[in-house]
């Protein structure tokens, strides 16, 4: 709770100091106190880090994110969103981003806390981020996690004069209206181009002798046949993962297609060996 509030309750300055002199308070910066000794929970220290920065602050960007349910994006700094010239105390682990533009409907009020709305806080998280693919990422993340659609994110994008990231953010969205469930597999149909393929299907679905099959990327070779490509995230290396990986793939390559799989991990950061391998199949699969 703020000082402010305690006062309100009729808990004076005096109450306070005594009962963290005790050890069973403790007090966050000069305005929270935790009427608790124990280790703070990560979202308290979120609600006691809105408290610290006042009623006009918002959690902002992933950290807003994360408390909507965001999934595997987790950053352990804690990101705030204030109207610019709002001052606000220096915290460890808080960090305050001022912003012009906010309007009401950025700002929504979550099980009891005020955090800004995933549409706006995908875009401060992507133009917060120093990696462009970090940027796109995130944006792919809310659109295939349900927590804001294309058109609002692009929305809020359009109301920017100039946005960090803005190339990135934009062809996230682009990606993600054109099927892209995520910035590997966008990158991956790029590399796919790049080493003179046609045009890949995204997220298309190929019937198999053991029933329909959905795939990343879907190549057509010409003859009724595809180049399948998969990007395979983290997650693919599960067991129980790889065995639904495998029945896929034999299901596939019993219709006649071929199968190719590279780790997300590669096609952003080892492109050039990724090429190397879309180029010899396509010498092996469409030879001049």
């Amino acid at each position: 709770m703020s000082r402010r509030q305690l006062l309100d309750l009729g808990i004076t300055h005096h109450v306070v100091r005594r009962e963290v002199a005790a050890g069973r308070w403790q007090v966050f910066g000069s305005k929270v106190v935790a009427t608790t000794a124990e280790v703070l929970t990560r979202r308290q220290t979120c609600r006691a880090a809105v408290l610290h920065a006042g009623f006009r602050a918002h959690l902002g960007g992933s950290t807003s994110l994360e408390w909507a349910g965001l999934e595997s994006w987790y950053d352990p700094l804690i990101h705030l969103l204030v109207p610019a010239g709002t001052h606000v105390s220096p915290m460890p682990g808080v960090v305050v981003h001022r912003s012009h533009r906010i309007s009401s409907q950025d700002l929504v009020v979550t099980d009891g806390l005020r955090i800004t709305s995933p549409a706006r806080a995908a875009l401060d998280g992507a133009r917060w981020m120093r990696s462009t693919n970090s940027a796109a990422g995130l944006v792919h993340a809310v659109i295939q996690q349900g927590l804001a659609s294309v058109e609002e994110i692009d929305r809020c994008l359009g109301r920017f004069v100039k946005v960090s990231q803005k190339v990135a953010i934009a062809a996230a969205l682009v990606a993600a209206e054109a099927g892209a469930e995520s910035r590997s597999e966008s990158v991956a149909a790029e590399l796919v181009v790049q080493a003179g393929f046609p045009e890949p299907v995204r997220q298309w679905e190929i019937m198999t002798p053991l029933g329909t099959r959905r795939v990343d990327l879907a190549v057509p070779l010409g003859d009724g046949r595809f180049l399948v490509v998969e990007v395979d995230g983290p997650h693919h290396e599960q067991e129980s993962v790889r065995l639904v990986d495998a029945v896929k793939d034999a299901a596939l390559v019993s219709a006649g297609h071929v199968v190719v799989r590279f780790l997300a991990e590669d096609v952003l950061h080892r492109q050039a060996a990724v090429l190397t391998r879309l180029r010899e199949l396509r010498a092996e699969l469409l030879p001049a």
